[in-house]
């Protein structure tokens, strides 16, 4: 009995352990100052295709068990693919279409120029502070927080 007491609390060290989950580990992001110095609003589409591929098949298979037999029912296929991805596409880059920002920011501590295309959350100013907050592939902007 005291071998299996004595053993107790390493085993539940053990069992605790291996039921734990490692940490979340985030890149390191560099921050860097700058001022606004151009600020545009556009439009960003993101279309994967997906409405072109859906609307064909859909226009193909109902144009085509719907007009025509034999060959009038081919062409009609043929017809109906092509038109409904026309109209697939089209709602699918009226339903993906986004307003963004693009904001050129002249950097402080180089005078760099960077261009930065991003949601608009926030409102800049032209000759605002801000900072640009990049991990190297990425990049955000946020108003500069001071440390007062």
């Amino acid at each position: 009995m005291s071998r299996i007491t004595a053993c107790l609390p390493a085993l539940l060290f053990i069992l605790l352990n291996a039921c734990s989950t490692p940490p979340t580990v985030y890149p390191v992001s560099q921050v860097r100052t700058g001022k606004i110095e151009h600020v545009t609003i556009i439009t960003t589409n993101n279309s994967s295709g997906i409405g072109s591929i859906a609307g064909g098949v859909i226009g193909g298979i109902l144009a085509g068990n719907n007009i025509g037999q034999g060959t009038g029912s081919a062409v009609s296929s043929v017809f109906g693919a092509l038109l409904g991805g026309f109209l697939g596409n089209q709602m699918e880059q009226q339903i993906n279409q986004k307003t963004a920002q693009e904001l050129t920011i002249r950097m402080q501590d180089n005078g760099e120029r960077l261009v930065v295309v991003q949601d608009p959350p926030q409102i800049f100013l032209l000759g605002q502070t801000v900072d640009v907050i990049s991990d190297g592939k990425t990049a955000r902007v946020q108003t500069q927080v001071s440390n007062k």
